[in-house]
């Protein structure tokens, strides 16, 4: 792949595969000349790629199947040999697809993994083809290598760097190509609640639609291949009616979404959790997905709000200590870089010295018995517990934890009991075991919870619409000596005997009560000595029921709904 005759856009993406993302004001000839060096330290045929490369599957196939095309039009008027600036031009866009498509990694995890992987291999399958096609040009018009008779040179998108010119045909060119019919796309809606949904099936023929590189008037034409059953029925009878595939679609969602397909879709968003095993970039991907098919725009706030709840405790421990976080991107951002230290950090240490000790085994270090981890614990002994012991809730196999189970999550348990049928916060057994305390002359509730592995008795509080940290719980997070900001948009509160209070500020805290996990902005008064005040805010954002009669809670399944 030669730099030389990439265009800006390009040079971009194979600069950022290596880990430059900063160009600043960079010409096309200090791009090229970076790119270059950058190659010449890597071994022919190896695909470069820099491990904070993340992208974004269904933009990236978008991409190259638009260059795809570009290529096919520019290969049907070729009449150059193999050395012609024009070949040379479409052998190195061709090598940059190879390397663009060869990246993407598409796991089962994916939603719609197949259906991406489909397109991906077919632009593959049609990158072999353009290639073929070029080298057979090149090869029958080798003795005319210096023809571009009827072609017009145009410049690259650069004028600072002129150096190279790419021959384009003025001619209007008509594709002919061997697509797969519709009918063997393998995607069909039949109405039934065990099939494709509505939305996820206008998403799946609109991805191949795309790839395919068909018109909506060719899919028009074939939307007898894409029903069957009651749905093939009711099409039958409307037909006639059908001008268009703009029409189409606004007839199947008239007729099979619920009617209260938009609330229901904002109950699902936001009660969609990050699972353990799922990547940061497939859950933003699943909730990006989910938040288009509302059809309404959903405001960037309300998205992060959403994110920040339902991401894995992990990273909501770490946003505590963060700033202002201004746009979803800028959260996903910071939740893969979180993602890649909790990976490098769980890596076998092991195993690395291991690796170093026959290079310098003087400095390798000593693998003695001593175990920090466990110099405060009681040991446990290696056999207490084996494998074979273990046995999975999701699919009743022995040898390991549902937690580390590969196979899909088909019906809903207890993680505590392994109760089929119930959550943990639904469980007839587990669910009790979340009391609400007491003290001795106070008939107020207390519910213990935790912030920072701190354990806090806090006050539920029914008429405090803010949780709120007194002088000696602000003093413990003083003792850890952590890094939080106050935020200086509250000056006063009143509080229950109708006076008023200084605020020191607002402090964005997680709380974690069971296993539950929520990022709280607390406000901060010195003028109260209580611990912790566990307000109004706190209840709607753990969900929590408190059963004051038996001195007990329930987390409550039912989401709100977002008014729009």
């Amino acid at each position: 792949m030669d730099p030389q005759y990439l265009k800006r856009d390009e040079l971009e993406y194979e600069l950022s595969v290596r880990g430059i993302t900063e160009f600043g004001a960079e010409t096309l000839r200090s791009m090229r000349r970076l790119l270059k060096d950058k190659q010449k330290n890597e071994g022919f045929g190896k695909i470069a790629c820099h491990n904070s490369f993340d992208p974004d599957i269904g933009k990236e196939i978008d991409i190259c199947n638009k260059k795809v095309v570009d290529l096919e039009r520019l290969l049907e008027t070729f009449q150059g040999g193999a050395e012609s600036e024009e070949a040379k031009y479409i052998f190195s866009v061709l090598q940059h697809l190879y390397g663009r498509l060869n990246r993407l990694h598409i796991d089962d995890d994916i939603e719609d993994a197949e259906t991406w992987r489909d397109c991906k291999n077919n632009l593959l399958r049609q990158l072999e083809s353009l290639e073929t096609t070029m080298d057979r040009k090149c090869f029958s018009f080798r003795s005319f290598a210096s023809s571009s008779q009827g072609r017009n040179n145009v410049y690259l998108e650069d004028n600072q760097d002129q150096s190279t010119m790419l021959p384009v045909s003025t001619s209007t060119v008509v594709i002919h190509q061997n697509r797969t019919p519709v009918s063997q796309w393998g995607i069909t809606f039949d109405a039934k609640k065990t099939g494709l949904s509505v939305s996820a099936f206008l998403e799946k023929i609109e991805t191949y639609r795309v790839a395919r590189n068909l018109s909506e008037e060719e899919l028009k034409n074939s939307i007898i291949d894409l029903l069957k059953g009651d749905a093939l029925i009711w099409y039958t009878s409307i037909r006639s009616q059908i001008d268009s595939w703009h029409t189409f679609v606004n007839c199947i969602k008239e007729e099979y979404l619920p009617h209260d397909h938009h609330e229901k879709l904002w109950e699902m968003i936001r009660a969609r959790n990050q699972n353990q095993n799922e990547s940061i970039g497939t859950y933003f991907a699943c909730m990006t997905n989910l938040f288009n098919r509302l059809g309404n725009p959903v405001s960037e706030q309300e998205k992060l709000y959403i994110l920040k709840r339902n991401i894995l405790p992990y990273y909501i421990h770490q946003l505590g200590s963060q700033g202002e976080i201004n746009s979803v991107d800028e959260l996903r951002k910071l939740c893969k870089k979180w993602e890649i230290n909790r990976e490098i950090a769980s890596r076998p240490r092991s195993t690395l010295n291991a690796n170093i000790s026959a290079l310098e085994p003087d400095l390798a270090g000593n693998p003695g018995p001593f175990n920090f981890i466990n110099r405060n614990r009681t040991a446990v002994p290696v056999n207490s517990v084996t494998s074979n012991d273990k046995t999975c809730w999701n699919c009743n196999e022995l040898g390991h934890r549902f937690q580390n189970c590969r196979k899909k999550r088909e019906y809903k348990f207890c993680f505590r009991c392994g109760k089929a049928g119930v959550t943990r916060y639904t469980c007839s057994s587990c669910s009790k075991n979340a009391p609400v305390s007491r003290r001795e002359g106070d008939l107020r509730p207390y519910l213990t919870v935790e912030i920072y592995g701190l354990t806090f008795v806090g006050l539920l509080d029914s008429g405090a619409s803010r949780t709120v940290i007194g002088s000696s719980g602000w003093a413990k997070f003083q003792e850890l000596k952590l890094d939080l900001k106050l935020e200086k948009n509250i000056s006063l509160i009143t509080v229950a005997n109708g006076s008023s209070c200084d605020v020191l500020g607002v402090v964005q805290l997680p709380i974690k009560l069971d296993n539950k996990i929520r990022l709280i902005k607390a406000v901060v008064v010195l003028g109260i000595s209580d611990n912790i005040i566990l307000g109004v805010d706190f209840w709607k954002d753990m969900n929590i029921l408190p059963s004051l009669t038996n001195n007990s809670y329930t987390f409550d399944e039912s989401p709100q709904i977002n008014s729009m």
